[in-house]
């Protein structure tokens, strides 16, 4: 072994939302583990401005969170629970209240970077786990029963587990020759952090329109932030124009129902796509998050899977360790893909039913989908089954 080479038992890619809670899970397992960070956020003081980019997290995935004491770190002040959820398009409505299940909240309105800073500064609870940032992993090999990640600084890491959580245009996916399967949608989300002229009401509010769905999350600071989702030639329309053309089809397109859209900050956007891998294990490799599977951000599941995935791969871990199986035997893997592939591949094919159902103008299916959803309203059991399962309580027992 060369002097340049060190053992790990677990090496993660990818320090982001998914990646980094998942070394502090692994590091309370007792293991030795690397996380590989290209790039780490800049320090977010108290009185740093909200950030535009934000997740729904559900009550299952802060819970997870609460346990591995990343939750408790983040400012009480900065986080906004929301009670209720309004659904409506042109004909139907439905509306989703916490008191169905019942509950405190259906889920909470995080900032990104306050989540990845929380579980960062986690970290450092875990004598075993390493941070290695900024640093980027240049080439995957194998050796017997091991795994060789070469790092951009010529440095390798021996390890018996390589986690990829690089994202959807993951390299370590690339690497490990996981092939994936997708579509475009043709489609932009554009998010931006907005006044409006009545409280949000701690209620997330989405219209389906024609051209995508339109998403106002409720803030703690009594602003929300919406994510739009466009056609790519209205998106790019509406990214160019001025605030008050802006502004002024937010109000209409929300149909007012937090009066005028007042004030926006900066816009930033990013292309919409469904994509799955093949597979969610390779040759001492796991894939999570964003890296297994990209879906429609209409519901917001997107973050709250990768956190299903972190869980899943950590309890295949355990009970691989309890039989005496390193972290990255066929077994300890083949568990995990059978865990998570199969519901993660429900949910996106789920999403892309809703988005084509939702934004079709065919009268036939306009029809069929505003029944839909006024009888769905009237239906309690029906209501509370989709918002635990929203919640993540139908994948954790452990949680009802």
């Amino acid at each position: 072994m060369s002097a340049a080479t060190e053992r790990f038992d677990v090496v993660i890619v990818g320090g982001g939302l998914v990646g980094t809670p998942l070394a502090c899970a692994l590091g309370e397992l007792g293991l030795a583990v690397a996380l590989v960070e290209a790039a780490l956020p800049p320090p977010l003081t108290a009185d740093a401005p909200m950030e535009t980019r934000v997740s729904a997290i559900a009550p299952a995935s802060e819970h997870w969170l609460r346990t591995l004491g990343i939750w408790p770190r983040m400012p009480a002040g900065r986080l906004c629970p929301y009670r209720r959820m309004r659904v409506w398009d042109q004909g139907g409505e439905i509306d989703f209240d916490a008191a169905l299940v019942p509950t405190t909240h259906l889920g909470t309105i995080v900032e990104n970077r306050l989540i990845q800073q929380a579980a960062l500064a986690t970290l450092t609870d875990h004598a075993g786990v390493r941070l290695l940032a900024p640093q980027r992993a240049r080439r995957l090999a194998w050796q017997r029963d091991r795994a060789l990640v070469t790092l951009a600084d010529g440095s390798v890491l021996e390890t018996a587990l390589v986690v990829a959580a690089d994202g959807a245009d993951s390299e370590i996916r690339a690497m490990a020759g996981v092939p994936t399967f997708g579509h475009g949608y043709d489609q932009i989300a554009i998010m931006a952090l907005i006044e409006t002229e009545r409280p949000h009401q701690h209620t997330a509010w989405q219209r389906f329109l024609p051209d995508g769905p339109l998403a106002f999350l409720p803030l703690a600071d009594g602003r929300c932030a919406i994510v739009w989702s466009c056609t790519t030639a209205v998106a790019r329309s509406y990214l160019e124009v001025p605030d008050a053309v802006f502004l002024q089809a937010l109000t209409d397109s929300s149909e007012r129902r937090l009066g005028a859209v007042l004030a926006c900050g900066p816009r930033v956007s990013f292309p919409l796509r469904w994509m799955h891998a093949a597979r969610y294990a390779g040759e001492r490799v796991a894939l999570v998050g964003d890296a297994a599977h990209l879906i429609h951000p209409l519901a917001g599941q997107g973050v709250n899977l990768g956190y299903q995935d972190a869980i899943a791969l950590v309890e295949a871990i355990r009970l691989g360790r309890s039989q005496g199986r390193d972290p990255g035997e066929d077994w300890v893997l083949g568990r995990y893909q059978r865990l998570r592939r199969a519901d993660n591949l429900l949910t996106a094919a789920s999403m892309d039913g809703f988005k084509y159902l939702f934004g079709n103008v065919n009268p036939v299916l306009s029809g069929l989908r505003n029944a839909g959803l006024g009888g769905m309203d009237r239906l309690g059991w029906v209501k509370r089954a989709i918002v635990r399962q929203a919640m993540g309580l139908a994948a954790d027992p452990s949680r009802t």
